[in-house]
C-alpha cells in the first residue's frame, strides 16, 4: 500500500524526495557532508574517547618501537657474543 502512495504522488504531480518517502531518517540519525556548513559539535566525553584513544595508539607505538631492534636483530651477532661468553667462563673455570 506504501508503494502506490508513493507512485500516486509521485505521478500527480508533487515533487516530492522518495529516498526520504521510503525511508524517513530516524530519530536522532543524521547525515553530514563535507558540503554542510555546521558541524556537530564535540562533547567533552568525545573528547576524552579520542584522548584515551590517542594514548593507547602512542603506547602501542613504543612497544613496537621498542620491538623492532629484537625482531630484525641480526641472529649471527646473537650467536658470536654466546659463543665468547661461553668461552670465556670456560676460560676462568680451567685456571
Amino acid at each position: 500500500m506504501r508503494y502506490r502512495e508513493i507512485l500516486e504522488s509521485y505521478y500527480a504531480g508533487q515533487k516530492q524526495d522518495l529516498l526520504r518517502q521510503i525511508r524517513p531518517p530516524a530519530n536522532g540519525e543524521y547525515a553530514y557532508n563535507y558540503s554542510d556548513a555546521e558541524r556537530p559539535r564535540l562533547t567533552l566525553r568525545m573528547l576524552q574517547k579520542l584522548r584515551i584513544q590517542k594514548d593507547k595508539e602512542r603506547a602501542e607505538l613504543a612497544d613496537h618501537l621498542a620491538f623492532l631492534p629484537i625482531m630484525y636483530a641480526d641472529p649471527e651477532c646473537d650467536d658470536k657474543k654466546r659463543r665468547r661468553k661461553g668461552a670465556r667462563k670456560s676460560a676462568l673455570i680451567t685456571r
